[in-house]
């Protein structure tokens, strides 16, 4: 049973609960019943909303990831190039972080990632 079934069934109950207190005199009794009738409407709407919010972050994730997986670099002079990007980028930072740091040159035949501080070799 998931959260929105629960949620339905107390509203149910609440709902015998009302009926069972319309022959009541008890005043106080009948408003705390509709008071939280109306805090578990709340609640299922509530519910709906995180449902379909967490239904739109997990189409985003797959669209992150499938646009990931896509993007694959090509090796120039020991680093990573990307299509549509220009600059060359550090392998060790995008192999284990997942991100891309622009190289510069230290001489002719070597270039240094500013973040980690990798030589790379050409």
């Amino acid at each position: 049973m998931d959260l929105m079934d629960t949620i339905k069934s107390v509203i149910a109950t609440v709902a015998k609960l009302r009926e069972i207190t319309k022959k009541m005199e008890q005043v106080e009794l009948k408003s705390t019943i509709a008071d939280l009738s109306n805090q578990l409407v709340d609640a299922q709407s509530q519910v709906v909303a995180l449902k379909a919010e967490l239904l739109a972050q997990k189409a985003a994730n797959a669209a992150l990831a499938t646009a990931k997986n896509t993007q694959r670099p090509t090796h120039k002079w020991g680093c990573y190039e990307f299509q549509n990007e220009s600059g060359l980028y550090c392998p060790a930072c995008y192999d284990t972080q997942g991100k891309k740091h622009i190289t510069t040159r230290k001489s002719a035949h070597e270039r240094v990632c500013s973040v980690c501080r990798t030589t790379l070799y050409a």
